[in-house]
């Protein structure tokens, strides 16, 4: 990750606090270091980030999960880093097709009561991030911010 590069933040179903907390974490560290974000996600997850967000101040920039897919896959858009909030097997497609199509730094962030299994089922090259926490977002942040190099 670098300055001025735009990274993208792949949210799935809302099920677990603990997702948009360390969506609005993610932001904030990125557009700290100079790094744009770009929130994909479904309709509630996008609205739980933007309800949370209402000035703005971490993100600006949102798109519904299945346009941006279909935005990367027919090549309007690419994202040299990409973080991917995984709970549930649905989580793991949005990963999955995401790695396939882009050429891209990868994050898997796994989290919930199925973190372990949703990780085994992460096969293409990423860095995981694997907390069984649903409600408490502080072991997901540590652990974040044990693997992720926020220097730029």
């Amino acid at each position: 990750m670098k300055r001025g590069d735009t990274a993208l933040i792949m949210l799935g179903c809302p099920k677990y606090p603990v997702q948009g907390s360390i969506a609005t974490y993610l932001t904030y560290k990125l557009k700290k270091n100079g790094i744009d974000a770009v929130v994909a996600g479904t309709p509630a997850a996008v609205n739980l980030f933007k309800v949370a967000d209402p000035e703005k101040h971490y993100c600006n920039n949102f798109k519904n999960i299945e346009r941006c897919i279909g935005d990367i896959a027919e090549g309007k858009t690419t994202f040299p880093v990409c973080f991917a909030l995984v709970h549930n097997d649905a989580g793991v497609s949005y990963a999955t097709t995401a790695s396939v199509l882009l050429d891209t730094e990868m994050y898997v962030i796994a989290f919930g009561e199925e973190a372990e299994d949703r990780a085994l089922e992460i096969t293409f090259p990423a860095t995981k991030i694997v907390v069984p926490a649903s409600h408490n977002p502080m072991p997901v942040k540590k652990k974040i911010d044990e693997v992720i190099s926020w220097a730029v």
